[in-house]
């Protein structure tokens, strides 16, 4: 990151977050402390996205890619997310202790995508409100099995899953990519989440 910073390069025209890991065997931490899970699949992503903000070109894009297991209302499989306060979730200490270590971690899971959110909210508030074009989408990509995301999860559960793999999934990601291919500045490409940044035009 130093090294790009220092560096002269052309403005950056989109900058996509997709790293996650979904730890289910136990707490892990980060080089720097943080509970695996928070650091990868949200501080890692709002770190890069404001460490790289001055050399992004005024109309360039910011996606974040999310998932439906942000919301408690869709029947995905997976526990609702538990937001308590930040400091709970960056050193893993506001896990319910009655719930199996599996379950904890598909509870962080989906609680750093409720995050990844949250911070695509705020952040397309905060640029609209300096009259930026940028635009900045979460996106939804669906159940994505080759990807690894899965890598903790024992043979059978990795079976199981690429079992529930459907049509209507890759519809929903065709159907939700090519919406980010436009002018929209949105919080959420799921369902009709979306709204026009103003200032875009």
């Amino acid at each position: 990151m130093q090294d790009f910073q220092t560096r002269e390069h052309p403005p950056l025209e989109a900058i996509v977050c997709n790293a996650g890991v979904q730890i289910v065997s136990g707490t892990r931490y980060t080089e720097n402390g943080f509970e695996m899970t928070f650091g990868v699949n949200h501080l890692g992503h709002f770190l890069l996205v404001n460490l790289l903000l001055p050399p992004l070109s005024d109309r360039s894009r910011i996606v974040f890619v999310s998932s439906d297991t942000h919301n408690p209302e869709t029947n995905t499989g997976m526990p609702h997310p538990n937001y308590q306060d930040a400091n709970a979730l960056a050193f893993g200490t506001g896990d319910d202790n009655q719930m199996d270590i599996r379950t904890v971690g598909r509870v962080r899971y989906t609680t750093s995508k409720l995050c990844n959110l949250l911070c695509t909210y705020e952040l397309s508030r905060r640029l609209q409100k300096q009259q930026s074009k940028m635009t900045v989408n979460a996106f939804n990509p669906g159940l994505m099995l080759d990807t690894k995301l899965s890598r903790d999860y024992s043979e059978s559960e990795r079976s199981a899953l690429r079992a529930t793999l459907s049509a209507s999934t890759l519809v929903v990601c065709q159907a939700n990519f090519a919406r980010l291919n436009s002018d929209i500045n949105a919080p959420f490409f799921a369902e009709h989440l979306w709204f026009e940044n103003p200032n875009r035009h």
